[in-house]
C-alpha cells in the first residue's frame, strides 16, 4: 500500500494475530506541524494583546532589538536594550540619553517589543502550571509585564482623572508595579511641584521593589537634577546604568523607512 500524501510505501504488520497497516509518520509529522503553528499563532495573537495594552505606540510595535540595524553612535544602547531584555531579573534598569531624533523612542518600544513576546512565550507554560488558581492566572495573563508611557502621556492621564476620568491610585499602581516601566522622554513634563512629587511615588516605589525602569530623556544627568530635584536624580543614578546615544537626528527617514502606520 502507498501512502496517499508522500507516496511513501506502507507495510502490513501482524500483532497477536491482527492484520494491520499502520498510519504512515508523515501523518503524524502534518498534525505536529498543525498544533505548533496554533501554538505560535495563538503566542502571536497574545503578543500582540500585550503590546496594546503596554502603551507602545502603534509606530513602534514592529521594531524588533536582533533585528534592528544600529546607526553609528547607537551600538552601545542597543546593547544595553537587549542585556535588559535578557536579564530583567537582575533588576539593574537603564538611562538612555541622546538627542532629539537619535533613536531613543525606537530601542526603548523595540525592548518592550521583546518583552512582550517573552511574556506570550511563557504564559502557555505559566497557565498550565497555575491553572488550579484560575483567577490569579488570568489576572497575570492579562497583565502585559511593561508598561510604556511618555512623561507628558502620563501626567495627562493624571490630571484627567481631576474630571472622574478613573481613579489616580490606579494609574500609578500600573506604573509602580509593572516589571519594567519605560519612562519616554523624561524632562519634557511641565516640572511642577506636584508632578516632581508623583515622579518620585512612582520611581522610588520601583526602587523599593527592586524593579527595573528604563529612561530616555535628552537631558544630561546634571540638568535632569536641576529640573526634577535631586532626590529624583539620586535614585535614577543609584537604579540606572546611563548610556549616551551620539547617533545623528534619525527623523529625516524615519517617515520613509516605517511602515507601520
Amino acid at each position: 500500500m502507498i501512502c496517499p500524501n508522500c507516496g511513501r510505501e506502507l507495510h502490513e504488520q501482524q500483532i497477536l494475530g491482527l492484520r494491520f497497516i499502520p498510519p504512515c509518520t508523515c501523518q503524524e509529522e502534518a498534525e505536529r506541524m498543525l498544533r505548533q503553528e496554533e501554538i505560535l499563532r495563538g503566542t502571536g495573537n497574545l503578543a500582540a494583546a500585550y503590546l496594546r495594552l503596554s502603551g507602545v505606540s502603534r509606530r513602534y510595535r514592529t521594531a524588533d532589538l536582533h533585528s534592528i540595524q544600529p546607526k553609528d553612535g547607537q551600538e552601545k544602547a542597543l546593547e544595553a536594550c537587549r542585556a535588559l531584555a535578557d536579564n530583567l531579573e537582575d533588576g539593574e534598569g537603564l538611562m538612555l540619553v541622546g538627542g532629539v531624533g537619535s533613536g531613543k523612542t525606537l530601542l526603548a518600544s523595540a525592548t518592550a517589543v521583546r518583552m512582550c513576546k517573552k511574556q506570550a512565550e511563557g504564559a502557555r507554560e505559566d497557565f498550565k502550571r497555575n491553572f488550579a488558581r484560575v483567577t490569579d492566572t488570568l489576572d497575570y495573563l492579562l497583565r502585559p509585564w511593561v508598561q510604556m508611557v511618555s512623561t507628558v502621556a502620563l501626567f495627562s492621564q493624571l490630571k484627567a482623572c481631576f474630571d472622574g476620568a478613573g481613579r489616580a491610585e490606579d494609574i500609578l499602581e500600573k506604573y509602580k508595579t509593572a516589571r519594567l516601566l519605560i519612562l519616554d522622554d523624561l524632562g519634557a513634563e511641565t516640572a511642577t511641584e506636584w508632578v516632581r512629587e508623583r515622579l518620585f511615588e512612582i520611581i522610588d516605589s520601583r526602587y523599593g521593589a527592586c524593579l527595573p525602569l528604563l529612561v530616555t530623556t535628552n537631558l544630561l544627568p546634571s540638568e535632569l537634577e536641576g529640573r526634577l530635584g535631586k532626590r529624583i536624580a539620586d535614585r535614577l543614578r543609584e537604579m540606572c546604568r546611563v548610556v549616551n546615544i551620539t547617533a545623528a537626528s534619525q527623523r529625516a527617514t524615519a517617515g520613509r523607512e516605517n511602515k507601520a502606520c
